[in-house]
């Protein structure tokens, strides 16, 4: 685990040049920002840079699978050949496209709610009654 002793201190000419090769910022720009829109700045940029790391394995993934349905199809020794990518094998990211509701069970969750919130006050006429019991 790094420490900041192995860290070092930084400088403003250091910081600039993260900022000017990270964030493409000028070096006027730079000195511009406060210490809190430096720190949100660069944060920003590494979920982005997250963030497009995560689809491009995602991507790969699905080619993955698209390559294996059109080699299960292909094969002429496997019987049961599927029709679509997520009968090859499950990605996590399949389980929220498969989560649709049907009508009845919606109805179902409502009436669930409907019932736990009818014994219950409306806020203001509790935070109203509160206030009457202080009065007194």
């Amino acid at each position: 685990m790094r420490t900041s002793s192995d860290i070092g201190v930084f400088n403003f000419d250091q910081l600039c040049g993260i900022a000017i090769s990270r964030l493409g910022l000028s070096a006027p720009a730079f000195y511009e920002l406060s210490p809190a829109e430096y720190q949100y700045a660069l944060y920003d940029q590494q979920q982005r840079e997250k963030m497009i790391l995560e689809v491009q394995v995602q991507n790969m993934w699905e080619i993955s699978r698209n390559n294996l349905l059109h080699f299960y199809r292909m094969n002429p020794y496997v019987k049961k050949k599927p029709k679509k990518a997520t009968e090859v094998f499950n990605l996590r990211w399949d389980r929220n496209m498969d989560q649709q509701q049907d009508v009845e069970s919606m109805k179902k969750v409502l009436m669930a709610i409907h019932e736990s919130q009818k014994n219950k006050k409306p806020l203001a006429k509790r935070k109203r009654e509160n206030k009457e019991g202080e009065d007194l």
